[in-house]
């Protein structure tokens, strides 16, 4: 489920009365403007959740398969106690299993803190990445607009994603940025549509 939008010819509501609130965090350096996006429009808290429901349900799984299992015996048991007549292997396995969840929650935190996406001048900006950081620039002139979409594990955590079309790839977003709420996501969306319209003004396109 997406939807495709162009750059309309208007103001985004209250522009002037927001916009401020929308350089919030960034700076003028000179005639170039620095303008946070990543700030006002955040990822959503609960994308964390969503990296890492695959590692609880796995973790859920693996407490069943240690605790109700008797290896020795090659059945199943269903009068066990939980945590009660565990073996020291299976709880060394379950904190093994608990560790590398701890671990990918943490690296979910600290990689959804990394993302930053803002515009630098006549440039959409977004970097990525914790120890392999990665930069993508965009003209905002060569941008043909935005559209929102959900993927599959985000219609279930109904969290949506931004993706970035250019002039020359309609059909064919260039880049994504996941995990807003709908409500960031159109916003965010709006603002984009509005920078694309005056760069495409200024440099004599017709977006």
């Amino acid at each position: 489920m997406m939807t495709l939008q162009k750059p309309e010819h208007s103001r985004p509501e209250n522009s002037g009365r927001n916009h401020q609130k929308r350089l919030s965090g960034g700076v003028l350096y000179g005639a170039e403007r620095y303008e946070s996006l990543y700030r006002s429009y955040p990822i959503a808290r609960r994308t964390i959740f969503m990296h890492t429901f695959p590692w609880i349900v796995g973790l859920a799984l693996a407490v069943l398969l240690v605790v109700y299992t008797d290896v020795e015996r090659g059945f199943v048991r269903s009068d066990i106690l939980i945590f009660g007549d565990i073996n020291v292997e299976g709880l060394c396995f379950l904190l093994l299993i608990a560790g590398v969840l701890a671990a990918k929650v943490i690296y979910a935190v600290m990689y959804r803190r990394s993302i930053r996406y803002f515009i630098e001048g006549d440039e959409l900006v977004i970097e990525r990445g914790l120890i392999l950081k990665s930069r993508e620039s965009y003209e905002l002139r060569r941008l043909a607009g935005t559209r929102i979409g959900l993927s599959p594990r985000g219609f279930i955590f109904a969290l949506h994603y931004v993706e970035i079309l250019t002039l020359v790839s309609r059909a064919g977003g260039t880049a994504r940025l996941d995990g807003f709420s709908r409500s960031t996501a159109q916003k965010l969306q709006k603002l984009l549509h509005y920078r694309i319209e005056r760069a495409s003004k200024n440099w004599g396109y017709d977006a």
